[in-house]
């Protein structure tokens, strides 16, 4: 019995090499963790829709370091404006998204579940 002839794919062996549900499992629960981690730390901080959240650790951070005067253009206004503009959260689910595909490829390269 010699090799297969030309077209003849009933005897080829092909290779097995598509993930099977149990290798894709753990990497797809460490993008989603990772995600709504970052995004909920991040959203948690105390920047909201209306201003700095009463309590919240940026409520803090603004009282210890500024007092009642927090300067205009500095990171914290300009954190401060952008979510109450509505434009902090895009650029944050971007990073999230990277961070996430990051540590999701660190995952499935390290082999973990297979």
């Amino acid at each position: 019995m010699g090799p297969p002839a030309m077209g003849d794919i009933s005897r080829m062996d092909f290779p097995t090499a598509s993930p099977t549900k149990t290798d894709v499992w753990p990497v797809f629960l460490a993008w989603i963790v990772t995600f709504w981690v970052i995004i909920f730390i991040c959203l948690g901080v105390g920047f909201g829709p209306k201003g700095i959240i009463g309590g919240s650790l940026a409520a803090a951070f603004q009282s210890y370091m500024y007092g009642g005067f927090t300067p205009a253009g500095g990171i914290f206004a300009t954190l401060t404006s952008m979510a109450m503009l509505g434009v902090l959260i895009p650029p944050l689910v971007v990073v999230a998204v990277v961070v996430s595909c990051l540590v999701a490829a660190i995952v499935w390269l390290s082999g973990t579940g297979q």
